[in-house]
This record gives structure tokens, sequence and C-alpha cells, in this order.
């Protein structure tokens, strides 16, 4: 009589079961919740240049992209929102068609996106520079976007989710 190894199927289909069980739950928990977008503008200074996992409305339309969150939709708080070179390669193409669905529809979505968060830019103004045009200086190179309009700038790396923005959320004003 041929002896079964002490490897069958079945013990092995046991094992990593087992192995399944123990280690899912610490992978889950190692995997970072999104940040609310309106967390990530009120602390710029410790997020700028930082890649994030962030939850926000994404709006685009016009000469307008901008990412802003729905609990702080003052204008001022919003991002420019520019796309990485490989945005699209990295987004599933289901993420990607629902998204411009939504955009198409609504002109906005809330997303689920790693991105990188940029705070104002860093202004250096040559010594002997007169008040005034220090001034401007400031106020034109420090910003992003389409004009100049925005304090804050977002780089979507990646989108992980999306879905329809509920009608009682306001817009940025």
């Amino acid at each position: 009589m041929k002896s079964r190894p002490w490897f069958t199927p079945l013990f092995i289909a046991m094992i990593t079961l087992n192995v399944t069980a123990a280690v899912a739950p610490s992978l889950l928990a190692s995997v970072p919740s999104p940040k609310d977008y309106c967390e990530v503008v009120q602390h710029s200074l410790a997020n700028d240049h930082r890649i994030l996992l962030v939850e926000g409305i994404y709006r685009r339309g016009g000469e307008i992209e901008s990412f802003y969150g729905g609990s702080c939709p003052d204008g001022s708080l919003a991002s420019w929102a520019d796309s990485s070179k490989t945005l699209r390669d990295k987004t599933a193409p289901a993420v990607l068609n629902q998204l411009d669905t939504l955009l198409s529809k609504d002109g906005r979505a809330r997303i689920v996106a790693l991105l990188e968060f940029d705070g104002p830019k860093k202004v250096t103004i040559p010594a002997g520079t007169p008040p005034g045009i220090a001034d401007l200086m400031r106020g034109t190179n420090s910003r992003y976007g389409h004009m100049n309009a925005f304090t804050y700038r977002v780089v979507l790396l990646r989108i992980h989710h999306v879905e329809s923005v509920g009608s009682s959320i306001p817009w940025p004003r």
C-alpha cells in the first residue's frame, strides 16, 4: 500500500485558511482610511508636499478643475486639481468611466483618491524689491491654477472610489 504524503490538498487548504484568517485582519488594519479634505487643508503646512489618501469633491467644468470638501465649501480652501501623467493607467477603467459619467451629468463627484497635496508656493523676494512689487509677487507667484485663483493644489495620482454628490452638499463659494 502506497502511503499518502502528509501535505494532502485538504491539509494545504486548511493551513491556507488559517493563515489567511490570521493575517487578513492585520492587513486590513494597515490600510489607511482616507483623510477628509477639510482636515488636510486645515493642516496645510504639515501636509505640504505629502502623498495622502483623501476623500473630497472633484469638480471639473469650463476652465476650472478643483478639489474641495463638502463640509468646508469656502472657495479660498479649494485646491486646483492637476492629474498625474499616470492617473489613467493607475485607476481602474470602471472608476474612470463612472467619474466621467458623473462629471458630464453634474460637474462634480465625490472621490477617494491618492494625491499629492501642495500648500502655497514659497516665493523668494529679492532684497531691495519695492513693497508694492513684493506684494504683487507674493500674490501672483504663490498661487495655482487658472488666473492664479487657488492657494492650494492637489495632483491626483490614483482614484480609488467615485460616487455622486448629494444635492444638499454646497458648491464652493
